[in-house]
């Protein structure tokens, strides 16, 4: 029968003893590898943050003092966990440190892997580095503490340092403006004084709680409360139907005494009283609103926004032949209203007739007429004359005479052009000969065409406002153009600006031709257009 051979002990044994062997040898140079490839991530890490400060300053101008604001740093942003100044990638944690310009790569104890850091300047490959690691890196100048030493800031009072990370904790209970202390009292108030009626009262602390804002105190013993001159009360007082009633007090005993015997006073008005007022401005027809506060018995007057009238143009009818009856609106100064006062002129009623004069014989009508849309007499085209023989007609003694019609011969016959007389039209009138008048030998003109007149445009408005208030715009004719110059509407409650209209003689170069030639006596070399009316 066989029987299986199997292992010995002896064997076994010594298989043993060679894997231990071979591993005493083989894993400090895999961990010594694992360790090297850590601080070469390191100080990857270190190198990718410094080409990034680079980057920002050359940019900006500053280097940046947060993660957040940088898009990615490494190849694998899922990896990344920015939190302000520090960011975390994977087991790595990079700090920066503003205030020396300096950053720090920390790696954790993860056993059998040591911690170690590695640290360098913004501006400066120089490495410092401190942890086992260390000593298996050529070129470096120092520990990562002292090459980026915290920004040479050490933790405020009872804080403990990390050196690798420069961070500062506290381990105890308080913590308040970079210090870390127990909770004490030493601001806890010992005393307090309060206010009464009857003057003041002083309290002193008997026991307080320790806590980090100094302290509180929770048990306060009472005192004697005294009267205080200084702190003696106003009187009391009571108005009605402007009478002012004020009881005094005397501090008696440690409290205030009613006087006996109180005093009446005259006053405007009583505490809180309210009352409507009413102003006017009676030079510019103007009114205002407002609510007076009766304020320490004297009344305070709160006005509201001037609300301003406007005078409407006269009217004229003319019912009877000659009388003008005219209706003019005015500012009363007396009441600061609108008032209107009735003036009635008779016109002159001129000659029906007259002599033919020179070269003609006999009279004629003349013409003139009574027109109630004008309200004036307005002279048409008088009648005709019977011409004298030519035989008759003598040219040395009546000199416009033509010898051979014996009939009176008018010059070239011109028009005439003004801006609209009228201070609320805006526009041109113009004026053009009717017929010559062969007993002076002048031409007579029709009447002044005002049909090229535009009104002018309302200069307040109340739809667009509330409270029965208004507002108003400025329109102003351009008298070299004859179109209105319109504004934008002001605000609602603002009071308008109300100024006079001038009358001043012009003279117009716009739009005129040389047929027009220049009226009322002004004498040019060029033919102008000329006004010698209100604007």
């Amino acid at each position: 029968m066989k029987t299986k051979k199997g292992y010995t002990l002896t064997e076994v044994l010594v298989v043993v003893l060679i894997i231990g062997i071979l591993g005493a040898i083989a894993y400090p140079v895999y961990t010594k590898t694992i360790m090297r490839s850590r601080a070469a991530e390191a100080v990857n890490l270190l190198e990718l943050t410094r080409d990034k400060q680079m980057t920002t300053v050359s940019r900006s101008g500053k280097y940046f003092s947060d993660f957040a604001t940088i898009d990615q740093l490494t190849a694998n942003k899922s990896k990344e966990t920015p939190a302000g100044r520090q960011m975390q990638v994977g087991k790595y944690t990079i700090s920066l440190n503003d205030g020396a310009e300096c950053l720090t790569v920390t790696y954790p104890n993860t056993k059998p892997e040591p911690a170690f850091s590695f640290s360098s300047a913004y501006d400066d490959s120089a490495l410092g580095c401190t942890g086992a690691i260390c000593a298996t890196f050529a070129g470096i100048v120092g520990a990562a503490e002292s090459v980026c030493n915290c920004g040479g800031q050490a933790c405020g009072a009872g804080l403990d340092q990390d050196k690798l990370t420069c961070a500062c904790s506290c381990n105890k209970l308080c913590q308040a403006n970079g210090a870390c202390f127990e909770p004490h009292t030493s601001a806890a108030a010992t005393t307090r004084t309060e206010q009464t009626t009857h003057g003041q009262c002083t309290y002193e602390c008997t026991s307080s709680t320790a806590d980090c804002n100094g302290g509180t105190c929770n048990s306060w013993s009472s005192t004697t409360c005294t009267c205080d001159e200084k702190l003696k009360p106003a009187p009391i007082m009571e108005c009605k139907n402007k009478s002012l009633t004020v009881w005094t007090y005397s501090c008696q005993g440690g409290t205030w005494t009613e006087a006996k015997e109180p005093q009446t006073i005259t006053v405007d008005c009583c505490e809180g009283e309210t009352k409507m007022i009413t102003d006017s401005d009676n030079t510019k027809c103007g009114t205002r609103t407002g609510t007076a506060t009766c304020q320490k018995n004297l009344w305070v007057n709160a006005w509201n926004e001037w609300q301003y009238k406007e005078v409407p143009p006269a009217e004229e009818t003319c019912e009877t032949e000659g009388v003008v009856t005219r209706k003019e609106y005015y500012c009363d100064t007396k009441t600061g209203m609108i008032a209107d006062r009735i003036i009635i002129e008779t016109k002159e009623k001129p000659a029906m007739t007259e002599a033919c004069g020179p070269c003609n014989k006999g009279t004629r009508n003349t013409g003139w007429r009574w027109t109630a849309a004008g309200c004036r007499y307005l002279k048409g085209k008088p009648g005709a004359c019977q011409n004298l023989p030519a035989d008759i007609c003598d040219p040395a003694t009546d000199q416009n005479c033509d010898p051979a019609t014996c009939q009176i011969t008018c010059p070239e016959a011109t028009s005439y052009m003004r801006p609209c007389s009228r201070s609320n039209l805006c526009g041109f009138e113009y004026q053009h000969p009717d017929y010559c008048d062969t007993t002076t030998s002048e031409w007579v003109y029709k009447a002044w065409d005002t049909s090229g007149c535009v009104i002018k445009p309302s200069v307040r408005d109340y739809s667009g406002c509330s409270g029965g208030q208004s507002r108003i715009r400025t329109v102003t004719c351009d008298v070299n153009t004859g179109v209105w110059n319109i504004g934008a509407w002001g605000t609602c409650y603002d009071p308008p600006t109300i100024t006079g209209e001038s009358a001043t003689a012009q003279v117009y170069t716009k739009n005129c031709t040389p047929k027009y030639q220049p009226i009322n006596g002004v004498n040019n070399s060029t033919w102008v257009c000329v006004y010698a009316g209100g604007s």
